[in-house]
Order: C-alpha cells, then structure tokens, then sequence
C-alpha cells in the first residue's frame, strides 16, 4: 500500500521543497538538501512509489552478476569523503564476494549494493539533521500545476503537495519496443524490459535467443542467461555491431587535453594528433580527461555541433564511454569463444509471430535481408529519450502550461548550464530544476551516480544561496515571490 515515511520531523519550516523521484538523483539531491545550514527549518517531499530511496531502475535490487560498471572506490557521492561507498562496504564484508573483484583487487559489486547504499546513506543524514522535515511520500506525480510562486504537485493518490521549489528527477523515460518489432508487442516471448523481474528465467534453456541492441545491458543480459546455465544460441544486433569496451579496473590519472571550448571537428583533429604521436597518450587517461570535461565541452558546442555528434559519433564514444565491469566483459567473451554468442551488424527490417518468432534482418551494407527465426527476444535498445515529456503525465501537465519544454535534441527538458528548466519562451524558472537523464540534452552526460553527484551538489548550493538570501523570519509568500524571481 502507497504510504508516507517520515525520516525526520522537527521545527517549523520556511521553504518547500518537492523532488519527483527518489531514485539516485532524487536521493542525491536530498542528501545535499540536507547538508545546507540555511535550509535549516525546510520541509523536503520527495514523490517516489518505491520502498528505497537511492534504488530507481539503474540500482534496484536485480540478479548479482548485474555491475556496477565502474569500480567501487570510484562511485563518489559525497565531496569530501570521494570513497565514502568503498568504506561502506568494507565495513560490511558479507556483502562482497570474491567473485566482485577484478584481477587488480578493485571491487565491481552488484549494483542493488549502492542503491541500498544511497537508502541508508539519506535516512542517516535525515535522521541526524536537526531540523529538516522530510517525508518519503510513497506515490506518483500525476500532473505538476505552476501557480504564484511555486507548484502543486498532484498525485495519483489525491495528494496536493505545494512547493516553493520543485526538482524533477524522473530518471530515464520508459523502454518501449523499437518500430520494427511492434508487431511482436505483448507477446510473452518478447521481453521488451529486461530489468523487470525474473523475465530472464522464463527463457528456456535450449531457446534460441536474440538480443537488440549491443550496449551494456546486452552484456548483463547474456551474463544472466549464462549464470543460469542458458545452452542455446544467442544472437545479438545493433546497427554498428559495436560492443562496451571493457573497463579498466582503477585509473587515476588526472590528464587533462585542453581541448574544452573547441568546435567538434577541431577537437577530432587535436584527439587524432594526440593518438598518432611518437608518444601516443594512453586511450583510457584521455576517456578520463574527456569524461571529466564532458559537461564544459559540451555545452560549447551549437546545437548543430551536438546533432552532429549524436548522429555520427555517439555509438563510438558510447562504447568507450559506458565500459563494461570485468566480470561482464568476460561472460560475453567466453560466450562467444565457444560459440555460443554471436554479434552482428545490421538493421530489423520486420518481425512476425507464429510458431517461433520471424525477424527479418539485413546486414549491414548490403541489400540482402536474412530470415531469423528465435525463440525469445530480448530488447536492449536503451531508452526512448523522444517520449521523455510525452510519456510522463507531470511533465506533460508542465509542458502544456509553458513552464518547461523538450530539448532541441529531443534528449529530455530544455535546461540552462544551472539544470534550471526553460520555459516555454526560453526564460529560466529558478525554482525549477531538471537533474540526472532528463538534462542530459543541456548538461551533457549527467546519467553516471559520479556526475549526478557533482549536479545535485550545485542544485543543493543554489537552493540554499536563494534561502540565505532572505531574512530569518519570512512569510511563505514572501519565499516564493524571492524564489520565482531568480530567472535569468
């Protein structure tokens, strides 16, 4: 039954702050809500059905041999202790095992851990900070109503929540099934969300399995059907055919390129020259340093500049960006060695149910179509990042009243270099802030837990300078005329 949980309860409060979705946004952002001396008095909703805080899709309790993708000691949520989550778990040495440990002793454990990690983390802080009343509200945001001010937030169970400042952490929008295989949609053989449940387990053994989609989940997906003692073949397709580097287990370097503010094409040249030296700069120490700079490069880019690369290079930095944990990397290499997974290059042309599913394929570059039949197909596709507004009812309710709108890229909500959401005329609202996936278009990638951290962190300082801003004593109408007013 949808409920409330009070984490904590004191005095009286002065600001109202809702955040839809707990998940690692929306619990990150609460947990530097929390560390902000003049919210002090604050009231802190945050609108999530789930029991954990911290969990959303990326980090609910799923399968064990489901990773982390980057090594524990480098999962950092809080600024001044970087290996906060590395000591967590040491403290709790039930919890690894030895088969979340690489080579070089680094830990890659399941990610249900950091998600239980966040949980504890928040209800920690909540419980010890004097007065800060935050509530766990265990429902949906049905539809978000601006009005003077603030908002009211609505949700699916009659609740109205007003708000002085209101933080959408909505996650990624929901799998849907490509275009190609709607005619196979609701079909039970069909598991368009391979993170729901033991959809996994109804495979059986012997079943011939395709994949769409060659990213990162493929590679969880095909380490699930291993471990549990999958026999038949696995056939897995993306357009490119491209598969998720396998992560270095620890790298601290700290080089920087010096390529930030430079248009795409003349960063391509400056990373060319670099990689062709007599003393060619190692491949990971410059993911690094891309990585690191990725917001600044990014928001220096037009808006052609960032079409651009999401049309041509994505895929490619894709798979250098989102590596794989070694243990993942290493069940779909031994898939394929003995024969048992194979990858191709291609596009779906259409897909029919019967006796056994048909997917009609073609290679890539040529002309000719294949005829697949599979037992089971499991879609990895990643998210539909177009339906980000329309397929969620809140932001819906905000798009039509003109306080947020899409991104030119169609990545999530249009946000400024703050994560302030823009209006429909272009304006900033500076009680509306966008974090984690949904900024992804004005941000860059803000969808690893490290940068969500690093956004949350600034959302937090930014709230709290609007707060300390104002006198002591303030009459809550006073609070959202100063709030609202922060447009840029």
């Amino acid at each position: 039954m949808l409920g409330s949980q009070i984490l904590t309860n004191d005095a009286a409060e002065t600001m109202s702050i809702a955040i839809v979705g707990g998940g690692a946004a929306g619990a990150m952002l609460a947990l530097n809500l929390l560390r902000q001396a003049p919210l002090r008095g604050s009231h802190i909703t945050i609108i999530e059905p789930s029991t954990t805080l911290g969990a959303g899709v990326a980090y609910a309790p799923s399968r064990p041999e489901h990773r982390l993708n980057v090594a524990a000691s480098r999962m950092t949520v809080l600024e001044e202790e970087p290996e906060d989550f590395s000591h967590w778990l040491l403290a709790q040495p039930q919890l690894v095992t030895d088969g979340d440990r690489a080579a070089d002793g680094s830990v890659f454990p399941p990610r249900s851990l950091f998600g239980q990690y966040l949980h504890e983390r928040l209800e920690r802080a909540a419980q010890s900070t004097p007065r800060m009343h935050v509530e766990h509200l265990r429902d949906r945001a049905a539809t978000i109503v601006p009005r003077a001010g603030g908002f009211l937030v609505e949700t699916r169970h009659g609740r109205a929540i007003p708000a002085d400042v209101l933080a959408l952490c909505t996650g990624h929008p929901q799998v849907g099934l490509p275009p190609r295989l709607a005619a196979l949609a609701g079909d039970h053989r069909v598991i368009a969300e391979p993170w729901s449940g033991h959809a996994l387990t109804q495979i059986d053994r012997h079943a011939r399995v395709l994949i769409v989609g060659t990213g990162l989940t493929m590679g969880d997906v095909v380490a699930s059907l291993r471990a549990q003692g999958h026999a038949g073949p696995i056939m897995a397709v993306s357009r490119r055919g491209l598969l998720p580097r396998r992560r270095d287990p620890v790298n601290a370097s700290e080089l920087t390129i010096g390529i930030e503010g430079l248009p795409l094409s003349q960063m391509l040249r400056v990373l060319r020259a670099l990689m062709r030296a007599e003393q060619p700069l190692p491949w990971p120490d410059v993911l690094d340093a891309l990585r690191r700079s990725n917001g600044t490069i990014w928001q220096s880019w037009s808006t052609v500049e960032r079409r651009r690369f999401l049309r041509h290079l994505r895929p490619y930095w894709d798979v250098h960006r989102f590596q794989a944990a070694p243990q993942i990397d290493a069940a779909v290499e031994a898939a394929r060695d003995d024969g048992q997974l194979s990858v191709r290059a291609g596009t779906l042309v259409d897909a029919r149910a019967g006796t056994a599913l048909a997917v009609t394929f073609r290679p890539r570059g040529e002309r000719r179509t294949e005829r697949l039949e599979v037992d089971a197909v499991v879609n990895c596709t990643g998210t539909a990042y177009g339906t980000a507004i329309a397929g969620n009812g809140a932001l819906a309710s905000l798009a039509a009243a003109g306080a947020v709108r899409a991104d030119p890229l169609g990545l999530g909500l249009d946000v400024d270099e703050l994560g302030r959401a823009r209006r429909a005329d272009g304006t900033c609202n500076g009680a509306l802030f966008v974090l984690g996936a949904p900024a992804r278009g004005g941000l860059g990638e803000v969808t690893g837990a490290s940068e969500i951290a690093v956004h949350a962190r600034s959302v937090a300082r930014q709230i709290a300078l609007a707060r300390s801003a104002l006198p002591e004593r303030v009459t809550s109408a006073d609070l959202r005329r100063h709030v609202a007013g922060t447009v840029s």
